[in-house]
């Protein structure tokens, strides 16, 4: 059995600041189920946001968060991170991210939705791409870091002492060897993202299927806030195709989101238009669309300095090309797509869960930093934070396990049954996913909600007759326990607020949604 200092569970920039403040102290393994580089940090083309000029603050960079959060945030969290943002950068410089700078040579400062100020630092629209290589290159050079690709966690392992429980590693698949293995560990940090791949239509990857948040679960972690689902308002409109982000550093940039033809419409929701916060925004395109009953709306560019517009956003420029939208003369067909978590486990400023001995960080997380809907450009620095703040925290659990813990044959080899049960899990992850998006989607109701209620628990039942170790399997089990969880946290929370919008409730903070809660 291998035995190591940290597990880390996730290869995106929460995994891979933790992994390398972790190899300071100890032996480190960081676990993804697929390449190291395939996270939503990766995919991430908007930025960081922090204060990095003497025109903005701290308090300000805070009263932001709080705003878009709708004052459901933890101000402890919110302040530590405008606080610590700017010390992320500058070690991501340091590591050799190639931020934009102006022509002084200063780092280059966006505007994006909800922000008072120009705080947001890109690298052109490949951000997270940029991050990833960098936090991956010094991982590999680390000697106390293994980093095992193609090994899903299944369960986390568990000392009982006193009536207490202490996590001390995990059962671990080894995907390309069908291996069952066991990996005990002095401290277990979860970095596993989020868990879009419950919905139709998202913005992630393949692999955002909320595992780590339903091992946390299972171990008996306490979690919150999971109705708070953020929908990112302009994914690419191109049906049968996978779904492009088009970052909201467009709009930052003087993109509008406008009506077929042509006019704006994101004032008579917000004072800020189509720079309002992510909620407000992708509850006005979802209200347009019903009352005009069109599959989309669109962002207009062609009023955008076009050689700027390409030099910034040189990815987005050409996906558009690609797919035959010449931004000159073209409106650009967008609609909102699930995005990211709000919730998921619970921590405190220390990124320690409920469940001793185990740590959570970046979207499976609940730091309580994003409230009820994220600030833009605030979960890589969040994630960065965060995940070295964990792995500092978790030296202290460096003494030894229990001897006789895990049993002397710590790894089995598997027979996997593959074929029919792995079509037959497909659909209902299918299934799983077109009741999520029409009934726990942007707007929803109390009757759509236990409709849907019903509808999973039938799906889980059914779910519950699959034995195998496929990951297919084991995924669809993760996303069905995470969606029951979903859907009751959406029953228990009765007033509409931030992500969570009722049909029947007012919003609790009617300050910046007073049209829409008159409108829908």
């Amino acid at each position: 059995m291998a035995r190591y200092d940290c597990l880390i569970i996730g290869s995106g920039v929460a995994g891979l600041s933790a992994a390398l403040q972790a190899a300071s102290w100890g032996k480190v393994a960081v676990l993804c189920k697929a390449e190291a580089a395939c996270t939503n940090t990766n995919l991430a083309q908007g930025g960081l946001a922090a204060v990095l000029s003497p025109e903005d603050s701290p308090a300000r960079h805070a009263a932001d968060t709080l705003a878009a959060g709708s004052w459901h945030n933890n101000q402890a969290v919110v302040k530590l991170l405008a606080q610590e943002a700017p010390h992320c950068i500058q070690a991501l410089l340091r590591l050799g991210v190639p931020f934009d700078t102006d022509e002084q040579g200063r780092l280059a400062l966006g505007l994006e939705g909800g922000h008072s100020h120009s705080r947001i630092v890109h690298a052109r629209d490949q951000t997270g791409f940029h991050i990833q290589q960098k936090l991956l290159e010094a991982v590999k050079q680390s000697p106390n870091i293994e980093l095992l690709e193609y090994h899903m966690a299944v369960e986390l392992l568990l000392e009982r002492r006193e009536e207490k429980s202490r996590c001390v590693g995990a059962k671990v698949l080894d995907l390309v060897n069908n291996r069952l293995k066991t990996m005990g560990s002095g401290a277990v940090i979860l970095a596993s993202g989020g868990a879009g791949q419950l919905y139709q239509h998202t913005t992630n990857p393949a692999v955002a299927t909320g595992d780590g948040i339903a091992l946390a679960y299972h171990a008996g972690a306490e979690l919150a806030d999971l109705e708070f689902i953020q929908f990112h308002p302009t994914t690419l409109y191109d049906p049968g195709k996978a779904a492009f982000l088009i970052s909201e550093a467009v709009r930052g940039f003087g993109a509008e989101l406008v009506l077929p033809g042509g006019t704006p419409f994101m004032h008579q929701y917000h004072r800020r238009g189509s720079l309002a916060p992510r909620d407000v925004v992708a509850q006005a395109m979802h209200h347009e669309m019903q009352h005009l009953q069109l599959p989309c709306l669109f962002l207009d560019l062609r009023h955008l300095p076009q050689a700027q517009f390409a030099e910034k956003f040189p990815t987005i420029a050409q996906k558009l090309q690609e797919r035959g939208i010449d931004v000159r003369s073209d409106l650009v067909p967008v609609v909102p797509a699930a995005h990211y978590m709000c919730g998921g486990v619970k921590t405190d400023l220390w990124g320690q869960s409920t469940l001793a001995g185990l740590y959570a960080c970046g979207e499976c997380a609940c730091t309580g930093l994003h409230g009820a809907n994220r600030l833009a450009s605030s979960s890589l620095p969040e994630g960065w934070v965060m995940g070295r703040r964990a792995a500092e925290h978790a030296a202290m659990w460096r003494q030894p396990l229990v001897n006789n813990l895990f049993p002397a044959s710590a790894e089995v080899a598997l027979a996997l049954q593959e074929g029919e049960v792995a079509a037959t899990a497909l659909a209902v992850k299918q299934q799983l996913q077109k009741l999520m998006w029409q009934w726990v989607g942007i707007v929803r109701s109390g009757e759509g909600l236990i409709h849907c209620q019903q509808q999973v628990e039938d799906l889980y039942r059914q779910a519950e007759n699959f034995s195998t170790c496929l990951p297919e399997v084991l995924e669809l089990k993760n996303l069905l326990t995470l969606a029951k969880l979903v859907i009751q946290a959406c029953i228990d929370r009765k007033e509409s607020l931030g992500g969570h919008y009722l049909k029947s409730a007012p919003f609790a903070r009617p300050a910046c949604t007073t049209v829409l809660s008159q409108l829908i």
